[in-house]
């Protein structure tokens, strides 16, 4: 069986619960949830640009098969996470070419992992919170 995880980031420090969590609850919130170590999704308000959804690693249509999920854009959502963490996490401001950065993590309902990537999503989430300055739950920690 794989990781599950549901996490709220509420600016200094993390908190996890059997529950995914609403971003919103939280103000400007960052929430992070892993579904059984496939999926790992980035949920984040006010969300900008984007629909507040960043996936990592699979998305759910892209792991289920299941055409009536809706399609992402993973352009958009790198956009407004981006935007979510230049405005809410000061040291995201050290981060060179932070688009850049986000959207190499972010996937579409095409994209697989690489060849020879870690199978696990947790993992994909624990390098995109380093990779942005994030702290990393303590979970995964």
């Amino acid at each position: 069986m794989g990781l599950f995880l549901n996490a709220a980031f509420d600016g200094t420090s993390w908190t996890e619960s059997d529950e995914v969590q609403e971003p919103s609850s939280l103000g400007n919130g960052l929430t992070v949830s892993v579904h059984d170590s496939d999926i790992v999704w980035v949920s984040y308000a006010p969300s900008g640009p984007g629909e507040g959804v960043a996936w990592l690693h699979l998305t759910a249509r892209a792991c289920f098969g299941d055409d009536s999920i809706p399609p992402t854009d993973p352009d958009r959502e790198a956009a407004g996470l981006t935007e979510w963490l230049a405005s809410n996490w000061d040291p995201a401001g050290e981060v060179d070419d932070l688009p850049e950065v986000v959207r190499g993590f972010v996937v579409g309902d095409d994209d697989r992992p690489e060849e020879g990537a870690s199978p696990f999503a947790e993992e994909t989430l624990v390098s995109f919170l380093r990779a942005v300055r994030l702290p990393v739950p303590p979970t995964l920690a």
